[in-house]
C-alpha cells in the first residue's frame, strides 16, 4: 500500500507488519519463483468470422474442443494434448484467429487449470 510507505507511523503497527511480511512474500517470489504451469489446460474456441488481417493455418497437431453452443466450446485436456496446446498455442490473454482447413476461422484461447478444477 503505497500510502503506508509515507505515513506507517499513523497505522496499526498490526497492519504494517502484514504489509512488510506479504512484501517481502512478493519479493521471494519474484526472485525464486516461476511460472504457473500443470500438464492440464482449458481451451476455449470460437467461431470466427473472416478476420481483418490474414489469419494463420491452425497448427498441425492442436486438438479442436466439440462445440457445446452454436458457436463456441471449451474442453479440459491433460497430458500430451495439453503440452502441444501450450507449445502451439501464445499464452498472452487473448483470442488468436486461426484458418482451419475447411477455410473456417476459428479463434482460440486457453490457460492452465488450477488444481481443484
Amino acid at each position: 500500500m503505497p500510502s503506508l510507505e509515507h505515513a506507517a507511523a499513523g497505522y496499526d503497527a498490526a497492519l504494517v507488519t502484514a504489509r512488510d511480511r506479504l512484501a517481502r512474500l512478493a519479493d521471494r517470489v519474484t526472485a525464486h519463483g516461476g511460472n504457473y504451469s500443470t500438464d492440464r489446460v482449458r481451451l476455449f474456441t470460437e467461431r470466427a468470422t473472416v478476420p481483418a488481417t490474414p489469419a494463420k493455418p491452425l497448427p498441425e497437431g492442436v486438438p479442436l474442443a466439440p462445440e457445446t453452443q452454436a458457436r463456441s466450446g471449451s474442453k479440459d485436456y491433460k497430458g500430451n494434448k495439453a503440452h502441444t496446446i501450450a507449445r502451439l498455442i501464445p499464452r498472452d490473454g487473448s483470442w488468436h484467429v486461426y484458418r482451419m482447413s475447411t477455410g473456417e476461422h476459428i479463434a482460440l484461447s486457453w490457460r492452465y487449470l488450477l488444481p481443484h478444477e
